[in-house]
Order: C-alpha cells, then sequence, then structure tokens
C-alpha cells in the first residue's frame, strides 16, 4: 500500500482534492508466496502456479486470498466511496484488483485475471464507469492499461525492467 499512497500523493499534489485510504482495495494476500521471487515460487508452489495457467479454478493462493475474495472486498470498498459523492473518483490500487474488477466488469470468470492486461503498467490507467453505485451496480470498461504519460519516460516502463518477483 506505500507504493500506492505515495502515488496517489503525487496525483493529488496537482489536484489538491481530499485524500483518503480505503483499505479493501489493497493488493490481493498472496499468502505464503509474498516476498519470494519467482525462483522460490517456482520451487516451493510449482503444481500451484501449473494449475493456476489452466483457468479452470479461482485457487486461494496458500495461506493468501483468491480473486473472489478480492472482488468482494475491493467491490465493497469501491461501491463505499462511490455512495459517499457524487463527483469523479479517482482509486490508486494495485494490479490484481484491477484485472479481477475488469473481469467483473465484463463478465468474464474471475479465474481468468491473469488474462486481463498481462503487460499492465505501474501508473497506468484503467478506467471504470459505473451506471450506480447501489445494488446491482454494472460497471463498463472504457480504458485499459493507458499508459501513455509515460511514454517520454521509457526507463519507467516494467516492460523495460527486468523481473526481479
Amino acid at each position: 500500500m506505500i507504493r500506492a499512497m505515495q502515488t496517489a500523493e503525487i496525483i493529488n499534489s496537482r489536484l489538491l482534492l481530499p485524500l483518503g485510504v480505503e483499505s479493501r482495495v489493497r493488493e490481493l494476500d498472496f499468502g505464503e508466496m509474498e516476498g519470494l521471487t519467482n525462483e522460490e515460487i517456482r520451487r516451493k508452489f510449482g503444481q500451484f502456479k501449473s494449475d493456476e495457467l489452466k483457468f479452470e479454478l479461482d485457487q486461494r493462493y496458500p495461506g493468501g486470498e483468491n480473486a473472489a475474495e478480492v472482488l468482494e472486498r475491493s467491490l465493497s470498498g469501491v461501491l463505499d466511496i462511490l455512495n459517499s459523492t457524487s463527483e469523479n473518483v479517482a482509486i490508486v490500487t494495485h494490479g490484481v484488483v484491477i484485472r479481477v474488477l475488469v473481469c467483473y466488469s465484463i463478465g468474464a470468470p474471475l479465474q481468468r485475471w491473469r488474462n486481463v492486461a498481462r503487460g499492465l503498467e505501474n501508473t497506468s490507467i484503467s478506467e471504470l464507469d459505473v451506471n450506480s453505485a447501489g445494488i446491482g451496480a454494472r460497471f463498463s470498461l472504457e480504458r485499459l492499461n493507458d499508459y501513455t504519460h509515460l511514454e517520454t519516460f521509457p526507463d519507467l516502463l516494467r516492460s523495460n525492467k527486468t523481473e526481479t518477483r
């Protein structure tokens, strides 16, 4: 959450609007995989990762969450934010939350979240439009992984960095 909060503060240095923290839109809890390198994950959780890539089940990460749990808490948080204002809002969050909300928005099975914007860039803009913030709220996907604001800074793009996790 530290990086998301720092990003929100940078954005808000221009907007100068009320800023809040909604912990329900935090990243997926990767449980026992948290903080491990890709090699350590492959070694300790190879079968889990193989099964995950079949996209057949919404698997819970060992000691962590699954996509349905992320959707339940994050959607609740987003709807509470929307119910608290009649204005447009910007929510700074994490990749899995974005991908799960996109799956929900387009009616895709939640276990397919890894297929959404595989190259999702840090600080990219994804936009969902909501018809209402009440019961039965439906979102439409308007923009996904827009990082044109980073094109003049290619060294900031994840796609130009070696993955360490």
